[in-house]
């Protein structure tokens, strides 16, 4: 994955989804998702332990790029509560 890395004013707004990126842009960062880990025992809307690698931005995202269009799209910041990864029920709240 490449990402945008944003200093800071980043703002979503929900129905109809729209996101305002006004802050400074500090680069551009690569890595590999490894795994993503339910934290069972903490509160309910705890995000679930994620273990990436970092990679070298300038090699990997010097290809062509393209947006992730498929993601779903959340109904709120706080709906769906996706926290258990691969667990179909967690995807009730996306809107298509």
């Amino acid at each position: 994955m490449c990402a945008l890395v944003w200093d800071s004013d980043i703002s979503i707004n929900y129905g109809p989804i729209k996101g305002s990126l006004k802050g400074e842009k500090l680069g551009v960062a690569a890595f590999t998702v490894l795994d993503v880990v339910y934290l069972n025992g903490f509160s309910s809307s705890t995000l679930p332990r994620v273990r990436i690698e970092i990679k070298d931005a300038n090699q990997v995202c010097e290809a062509d790029l393209s947006l992730f269009t498929t993601a779903p799209v959340p109904s709120s910041s706080s709906e769906p509560a996706d926290i258990r990864p691969n667990y179909t029920p967690d995807n009730n709240g996306y809107v298509n």
